[in-house]
């Protein structure tokens, strides 16, 4: 998970702040208004920091549309109680969600990552087309979700869809960057005290975009109102499933208990993995912790990809 790296104190106290702010507005201490009130606070205070610990008065272009994460401890995963619990309360609505579906988000621990940068919002449609227009002659191919290499209509600022885990890492690679790994992504999500969701611990129907709102497509990214990580980042809840780099593969110390969970890992070792539900997903599957996995190949209506630097 990478190398230890001591926290900058001067992101301490002000992510001890904004993170408390968070949790008060995720169980519904506070109300928008005033999270949104701290929020560009934090975010003001944040890039003056970022920009001194660099050397420069802003963010370095590199760095533009990305949040810094900080290095530092975080939960990631889910104990074999929550698991059952969050069974518990899904079968009643959702028949079809087994125990098997969720084991491999065992164990539940404490993990370091260093410092790294994240893309804010989802990479776009529009975003792609351009590095597209770059590939001509290559073996780069336009995503399963367009007609004759062109953004559909209306969609430009929605995320990029129907691409499988090569495209997603050419994109990234051609723009100096990476798919983020799993626990990058899920610290970005669940912030260091390890949120289910990225709005907080509590469950209600909110402004994101799963299938419970009624959609049934994408958004235009950033619109969400409620999809809003501990950092800032923006739609890692809902809206699209986002590919990450690793390849699917048990935790260190799983204890699944099905047969099925460990028979995934045999058969399905090495498959791609995404995080994050979608508009076609529940709010459940918007928890940080919860794992999807494809064929390298899929490239699905409802996974896109966001990229990650150090």
């Amino acid at each position: 998970m990478g190398k230890r790296q001591e926290r900058d104190p001067k992101f301490e106290a002000l992510e001890t702040v904004f993170f408390d702010f968070c949790w008060e507005y995720g169980n519904d201490r506070i109300s928008l208004d005033e999270y949104n009130k701290y929020r560009g606070i934090y975010d003001k205070i944040r890039q003056r920091i970022m920009g001194a610990s660099v050397g420069h008065d802003e963010i370095p272009p590199k760095y533009e549309n990305m949040i810094q994460i900080p290095a530092g401890d975080f939960i990631m995963g889910s104990s074999k109680e929550e698991i059952k619990h969050l069974i518990s309360e899904m079968v009643p609505k959702y028949p079809q969600f087994q125990l098997w579906f969720f084991e491999d988000e065992m164990p539940k621990r404490k993990a370091n990552l260093g410092t790294i940068w994240m893309d804010k919002f989802e990479v776009t449609n529009l975003q792609y087309s351009k590095f597209l227009s770059s590939q001509e002659g290559s073996s780069v191919t336009s995503p399963r979700s367009w007609d004759d290499r062109k953004v559909p209509p209306g969609k430009g600022n929605h995320p990029v869809t129907g691409v499988d885990k090569f495209q997603a890492s050419a994109y990234c690679k051609f723009l100096g960057k990476r798919l983020p790994t799993e626990a990058e992504w899920e610290k970005a999500a669940r912030g260091t005290n390890g949120n289910i969701y990225t709005w907080g611990n509590n469950l209600s129907v909110r402004d994101v975009n799963t299938a419970e709102i009624g959609r049934h497509d994408t958004t235009e990214v950033g619109t969400m109102r409620d999809d809003v990580s501990p950092y800032g980042i923006l739609d890692m809840g809902g809206n699209v499933m986002e590919l990450v780099i690793d390849g699917y593969k048990p935790y260190p110390d799983n204890d699944a208990e099905t047969e099925k969970a460990k028979r995934a890992f045999v058969d399905r070792e090495g498959w791609a993995v995404a995080r994050g539900s979608s508009y076609e997903g529940v709010l459940y599957d918007a928890r940080g912790a919860n794992r999807r996995y494809f064929s390298p190949s899929h490239q699905g209506k409802d996974i896109g990809f966001r990229c990650t630097t150090d």
